[in-house]
């Protein structure tokens, strides 16, 4: 990293070269020049095109030289193809499109104050486990940050056949809660239930719908990082599962 960061005396421009960055052994960007403004008392971050992990990503922030360090961070990620990600029970996903906005905003060294927004939108995404692939014709997700709980309050892909609904909370001390739901043709629906957990004996309980040709399956958990608790389905069994 070359350049220099001004933060006291007058207004200022400088350029801050970087050279690579990288996260548990993995590269995430490379060869980055940052426009810094100074402005009394505010260091802004004009908005800065990069590439991570090979996606085009839109960058901008702004700090403030007070007690605690007050920051606001905003990222765009415009639409481009969703490479291949991997999922649990060898499983993998992948969206024809996907676009992305985020911000937070806080004192950096009060976590209690941080807020922070991101909205993530899919175009024809498909999730493949074993030798099954579901296609969708669009999904979504919203997630929050606010007094040291990280939410997704809405999760969601969409398709005729077959749709896949949840949201989830993540409180500070690990505590947490989610749900999910599979909304499909109950055969289908008890079949994909069988399918993420056969090692468990016996039905798997569907939720009824307002019409006969739909049904769900509903799995909620509670519990911590460390160990939670899955119920599967409407008064189903429950399981453990340690992370």
């Amino acid at each position: 990293m070359t350049g220099s960061i001004p933060i006291a005396g007058d207004p200022a421009r400088t350029t801050l070269r970087i050279g690579r960055i990288s996260a548990s052994g993995h590269e995430l960007t490379r060869e980055l020049s940052a426009s810094l403004d100074w402005s009394p008392p505010r260091l802004s971050l004009s908005p800065l095109d990069l590439e991570i992990l090979g996606y085009s990503c839109k960058l901008a922030g702004q700090i403030g030289m007070f007690r605690h360090l007050p920051i606001a961070i905003e990222a765009q990620v415009p639409k481009q193809v969703l490479k291949p990600v991997r999922l649990p029970w060898n499983g993998q996903a992948a969206a024809d499109g996907m676009a992305a906005n985020a911000r937070f905003r806080g004192l950096l060294f009060a976590p209690g104050t941080w807020q922070g927004e991101l909205v993530v939108e899919f175009s024809v995404p498909t999730i493949r486990i074993a030798d099954q692939e579901a296609r969708f014709d669009r999904g979504s997700s919203v997630t929050v940050l606010r007094g040291g709980a990280l939410s997704c309050v809405d999760a969601r892909l969409i398709g005729d056949p077959l749709s896949l609904l949840g949201n989830a909370t993540l409180l500070a001390d690990g505590r947490l809660a989610g749900a999910a739901r599979v909304v499909a043709a109950p055969d289908t629906a008890g079949a994909i239930a069988s399918r993420i957990f056969p090692t468990v004996p016996g039905q798997r309980p569907l939720t009824a719908l307002s019409t006969p040709q739909r049904a769900a399956f509903d799995l909620e958990a509670m519990g911590n990082l460390r160990q939670i608790f899955l119920s599967l389905g409407k008064s189903g069994p429950i399981i453990q599962f340690n992370p």
